[in-house]
């Protein structure tokens, strides 16, 4: 699936992803509408109410393969989605992976998951305070490994709206240079 995406075959990789997904018990729509994208995002609101960052940090790890599974291909999936334009898709599978990680633990793609849903917040409900919340929570919880794909979400996509964007230039080049020095040209 990553290659396909890497590869630029947008659309395959996108119903390869659907096809697993639906095998693997979590099946999403085919062709989602903004209704369906607002259902995920009051579903997602109401499974985070009144969770602290202290609860969330202390989530344990997430052990079930079949989720795990499922988890790499919505990371695949939404990235897919996002450079496809595909923005519903980008966030209704943002929506998913919170859930799945709120329900069977903390995951390596947790704190992009958690930063992808601070920009979101920021996106359709305007909330500055709770996207930098949950983009500091994905930052918070990554490891060496992850910290330049979550330090790029909230530098590129959080903090530049209430922010002066010279305070982003900074954290942006070291997110290049640590996702160079770790080979993720992905986020590079």
């Amino acid at each position: 699936l990553k290659s396909m995406m890497l590869g630029g075959d947008l659309d395959t990789a996108l119903a390869a992803s659907l096809d697993t997904l639906v095998v693997l018990g979590e099946p999403l729509p085919r062709k989602p509408s903004i209704g369906v994208l607002f259902v995920e995002l009051i579903k997602t609101k109401k499974a985070l109410r009144a969770k602290s960052d202290e609860y969330l940090r202390s989530l344990p790890e997430m052990t079930d393969e079949r989720v795990l599974k499922s988890i790499q291909i919505f990371v695949i999936m939404g990235t897919a989605a996002y450079l496809s334009g595909l923005l519903n898709y980008a966030a209704i599978i943002t929506f998913k992976r919170i859930r799945l990680n709120l329900k069977y633990g903390i995951s390596d793609s947790c704190p992009l998951n958690f930063c992808g849903y601070g920009f979101l917040v920021q996106a359709i409900l305007r909330d500055f305070k709770g996207a930098v919340r949950f983009g500091q929570l994905g930052v918070s919880l990554s490891s060496k490994a992850i910290i330049p794909r979550s330090s790029f979400v909230m530098h590129a996509m959080i903090v530049h709206w209430r922010a002066n964007i010279g305070l982003t230039i900074n954290p942006l080049l070291s997110a290049l240079h640590e996702s160079l020095e770790t080979g993720d040209i992905e986020y590079a």
